[in-house]
């Protein structure tokens, strides 16, 4: 991979739980919008190797590693097909 990585924001910041007030507000904000520019910028294969790379993936930031794996849509059905690709691959277990 020619990309410089970034920690996973559960890495990063281990002590701020995922939907805290740090994350819109100081150094989570910066760190997080940093984050999604240069995870943006990744292929999609290349971002699900990330999520691979980075793993155990925490409960709590679950909805953020499917948001990963849809981008740049976002849609709903890219975020519901990024759940089973989760699980497919072992980062999530189906529930």
């Amino acid at each position: 991979m020619t990309h410089r990585d970034m920690q996973p924001p559960w890495l990063r910041f281990p002590d701020l739980p995922a939907g805290e007030l740090g994350w819109r507000m100081g150094a989570g904000e910066g760190y997080l919008c940093d984050f999604w520019g240069w995870i943006g910028s990744l292929t999609y294969d290349e971002r699900l190797a990330y999520l691979l790379r980075h793993k155990p993936l925490p409960d709590a930031y679950v909805l953020m590693a499917a948001d990963v794996l849809a981008l740049p849509d976002l849609n709903d059905a890219d975020v519901d097909a990024a759940f089973g690709v989760l699980a497919d691959v072992g980062l999530i277990s189906r529930g």
